[in-house]
């Protein structure tokens, strides 16, 4: 089957999870991937985009450009099925186009808050034009329905790359780097009132051996939370340092968005898959979705303390509890299981 994949390059690795798993499971793949700057306006100094009027034009021309190449490529390709991750900046015209005059069925996994004015411009009235809508939040499905026509609304949840997360020889040198009695990794999106829930939970554990590693601004939250600082690694990490990093930390702090209201995020699964012992806030989906992982949650920073503390000194169960999720997420939870569930819910 030919499927067209559009997302926009997310450095958290999903839309190349997905576009791998298409292809192992035997499916023909063309990628359109919004990039972080749009090439053909590069020749504008970067002074400009600090210009409001400039860049709200560079915007638009850019969404237009990407667009054309959506429709031009549908044309020539002929794809049996378009994916779309999240938004992927998809005018609703544009879909409209590829479902009403080409035929062709629109499926998109949305793992953010639809109706998040922040992170998305056309993406609530892009509900209207899919055919199969696959959601990462259970609670988001009813204001989803006030606006989607089509009645195929499904909860599908995050898995991991087994060509990604996986135990790996390590270094001495990486070992030196990585390892810690815990560990975090992700942004910090700055001054923003989303940032504060997980500063605050790192704020109040710092000083248990904490190692903090990510983007997006964890210096400028230093003045209201002091003791990410001294956490803070001033490090990015790529997917295969990651991997190491689960692999090395003793705990791995597994600290879902608060726009997740009872749904997990796919570290549930890449932190054991890499050989790591999490502990996680707590989601009720882990509970009912993964009975079988037993993964240790808390609710209140207390909790956690107590939950690190004990494990810190108890390494024998930390290992016995990862061994077991280990053997169980290798059956059902790849991102291959995810993208064999959207073509037989689209196709039947």
């Amino acid at each position: 089957m030919k499927i067209l994949l559009i997302a926009y390059n997310w450095p958290g690795g999903t839309q190349e999870f997905c576009s791998r798993a298409f292809t192992k499971l035997g499916h023909q793949i063309e990628k359109l991937l919004t990039p972080r700057v749009w090439k053909p306006f590069l020749f504008y100094p970067r002074i400009f985009n600090q210009i409001y009027r400039i860049n709200r034009w560079y915007e638009k021309k850019y969404w237009q450009h990407f667009n054309k190449l959506i429709t031009e490529c549908a044309k020539s390709f002929k794809p049996e099925l378009v994916f779309i991750i999240n938004e992927a900046f998809v005018y609703p015209e544009t879909l409209s186009f590829l479902r009403e005059r080409l035929k062709i069925p629109i499926a998109v996994w949305i793992a953010d808050n639809p109706f998040d004015s922040d992170r998305f411009k056309f993406l609530p009235v892009n509900l209207r034009y899919f055919t199969h809508i696959f959601v990462g939040e259970p609670h988001w499905i009813p204001n989803i329905r006030m606006l989607a026509k089509t009645k195929v609304i499904e909860y599908l949840y995050g898995a991991y790359d087994e060509d990604i997360f996986k135990p790996v020889p390590v270094s001495s040198q990486q070992k030196m780097i990585f390892s810690a009695n815990v560990s975090y990794a992700g942004s910090a999106y700055g001054v923003k009132a989303e940032a504060m829930y997980r500063l605050a939970i790192l704020d109040g554990v710092a000083d248990l051996g904490l190692k903090i590693w990510g983007w997006g601004g964890w210096n400028e939250c230093y003045r209201y939370f002091p003791n990410i600082e001294k956490a803070y690694q001033k490090k990015s990490l790529t997917l295969k340092e990651m991997n190491i990093m689960n692999q090395v930390s003793k705990i791995v702090l597994n600290i879902s968005h608060p726009q997740c209201i009872s749904a997990f995020q796919q570290r549930t699964f890449e932190i054991p898959a890499s050989g790591g012992f999490q502990i996680a806030d707590h989601r009720s989906e882990i509970d009912r979705v993964l009975p079988e992982f037993e993964i240790d949650q808390f609710s209140t920073i207390e909790e956690l303390r107590e939950l690190i503390k004990y494990y810190l000194e108890h390494p024998e169960i930390r290992e016995e509890k990862v061994k077991k999720i280990q053997s169980a997420i290798k059956e059902k939870h790849t991102y291959s299981h995810r993208m064999s569930f959207v073509i037989k819910t689209v196709f039947g």
